[in-house]
């Protein structure tokens, strides 16, 4: 059985973005983006979550032009990595490799009502959408409609 690592995340870019060039002139950028949480049921307030992004040679140059606060969504896998400190102490890294960065146009420029950020229920439709550019280009939310093809399959198919 094959698997599949593929994540989507529509935050705000919290920072500027650390843009570097590696020996062999390779391109790479990161950056912390923050993903709301929506509140819960049982009164708990709503959180986010800040998580570690890493852009690759040409998704890496498309990601200097994002900036700090700016809505985007982006679309890669979840790598795992670690490494040694000084005093041989292994270190362990999750972060989200970036294969698609998209600027949210029109869903950054609206303001959502008492100063709240858009809540995840508000980004249904985004997260149903594939992207499929390499390159961060200025979107709004009416490029992401799009009703998913309903397929009938047999029990048998099912792979769980």
């Amino acid at each position: 059985m094959s698997s599949i690592n593929r994540i989507i995340l529509i935050g705000t870019i919290l920072g500027e973005v650390d843009e570097r060039v590696t020996s062999t002139g390779d391109a790479y950028a990161k950056f912390t983006l923050k993903v709301d949480r929506p509140e819960r049921n049982d009164g708990m307030p709503s959180q986010a979550d800040e998580i570690d992004i890493v852009a690759w040679r040409q998704v890496a140059e498309s990601a200097k032009t994002i900036t700090n606060g700016e809505a985007i969504v982006v679309e890669g896998r979840i790598q795992t990595r670690t490494t040694e400190d000084d005093a041989g102490r292994r270190k362990y890294f999750t972060e989200v490799d970036a294969k698609v960065i998209q600027k949210l146009g029109s869903a950054s420029a609206k303001s959502a009502p008492s100063g709240k950020s858009r809540s995840t229920d508000q980004f249904k439709e985004l997260t149903s959408a594939v992207v499929e550019t390499k390159s961060v280009k200025e979107i709004s939310e009416s490029d992401f409609d799009f009703t998913p093809p309903v397929s009938k399959a047999d029990d048998e198919e099912v792979p769980f």
